[in-house]
């Protein structure tokens, strides 16, 4: 019998939880052999050139995101709501994170006294900055100076800028009505995706700069998971289809095709893992999605713990800093980011009232206008 994607979307029967925790947990491993060894030293993933398990769960995200958000404008398409949700989303936690690095971690570890610590305008412009994302590599007076990683406040959240920027794409094509017509969505990936292969075949520019080499990675990702929500009703989830794709992948090895083969691959992959295993498994997505507080939070904690405990090595660092990450990003998600989601909806229908009585004004102050003359 075949599955298609679109005919497993049934409420909460998914692992997309369960996916995002995993992905989260391997980001946390992987930034275990960075804090203690520095840059590229991690297990990497055979084939996979330069990529560890950071990396791949980095791509994963992307990959997610771009499934689930393409199917929130889908299912709400006023791009109002779509704009508050996807800020109560990443704002909240980011700023009470920010502010707990910068007011405890930075207090309690900082070479620096609490008057000049607290006196240094830097601590108050990692709060701003890092709080609204304006920068994500503020960094904060005397904080991890003498560490491997020297004076890096919370590495990870470089990819936030990305994340919301792509956000802001499906807002744009929203807002456009581009995406309530398929052909048309279409279109204009596909136009995105030949701009990918002649930068990737034709160029050299990624080996130069890095933005673009983020942007051709990150937005692969992503918007491969809209296609697959937008092709819901046509692409059917097989394990022999993860199999094929995979071993496509591994024949264009050492091709300028190879990082878009492997990440179709691994697209189709997660999109079949969050689907199709089912059973006891599926219990998992009813506790909540603890991965964002576990990537926003990790970092600053691991830093400590290495500067508090030299000598440690990356597996037992993660034994020490996975449990102390995970209360945080549970507390974070049933106090905090789970509460501000709720808030969506009513804050959204809000703002729409608060917007059509100022159109009203305005017409009525117009209409007295015209009276007058």
């Amino acid at each position: 019998m075949m599955i298609r994607v679109g005919e497993q979307l049934n409420g909460r029967n998914n692992n997309f939880n369960l996916i995002r925790f995993l992905a989260a947990s391997a980001v946390i491993y992987g930034h275990c052999f960075t804090v203690i060894q520095g840059e590229g030293h991690s297990w990497i993933i055979p084939m996979m050139k330069t990529s560890d398990f950071g990396f791949v769960a980095v791509n994963t995200f992307f990959i997610l995101s771009g499934f689930l958000i393409t199917k929130s404008w889908h299912d709400n398409p006023n791009l109002l709501r779509f704009t508050v949700a996807r800020l109560l989303r990443i704002f909240p936690a980011l700023f009470v994170t920010s502010v707990a690095t910068a007011l405890v971690i930075g207090s309690l570890f900082s070479t620096l006294s609490p008057a000049d610590y607290f006196g240094d305008i830097r601590t108050w412009d990692y709060v701003l900055f890092t709080g609204t994302m304006i920068e994500d590599r503020a960094i904060l007076p005397g904080l991890f100076a003498t560490n491997l990683e020297q004076a890096v406040v919370n590495a990870p959240l470089w990819t936030l800028k990305y994340e919301l920027f792509s956000y802001a794409f499906i807002g744009l094509l929203g807002g456009l009505a581009l995406l309530a017509n398929r052909e048309r969505a279409l279109v204009v990936i596909g136009s995105l995706g030949m701009v990918y292969l002649v930068i990737q075949c034709l160029t050299d520019w990624r080996d130069h700069h890095v933005v673009v080499d983020n942007i051709m990675r990150l937005w692969t990702c992503f918007l491969l998971g809209a296609v697959f929500f937008i092709l819901r009703d046509k692409i059917v989830l097989s394990f022999k289809a993860v199999v094929l794709l995979a071993m496509l992948a591994i024949v264009l090895h050492e091709t300028r095709l190879f990082e878009l083969a492997s990440t179709l691959a691994l697209a189709y992959g997660v999109i079949w893992f969050a689907l199709v295993p089912a059973g006891a498994i599926l219990n998992f997505n009813r506790l909540g999605d603890y991965s964002y507080g576990l990537y926003i939070f990790a970092w600053p904690i691991q830093q400590v713990v290495v500067q508090a405990i030299p000598g440690l090595g990356p597996h037992s660092l993660f034994v020490v800093v996975f449990p102390m990450v995970l209360v945080l990003a549970v507390l974070s998600w049933h106090f905090l980011e789970k509460p501000c989601l709720a808030l969506r909806g009513r804050l959204g229908g809000n703002i729409n009232s608060w917007k059509d009585r100022l159109v009203m004004r305005v017409q009525f102050s117009s209409i007295q206008s015209d009276i007058r003359r």
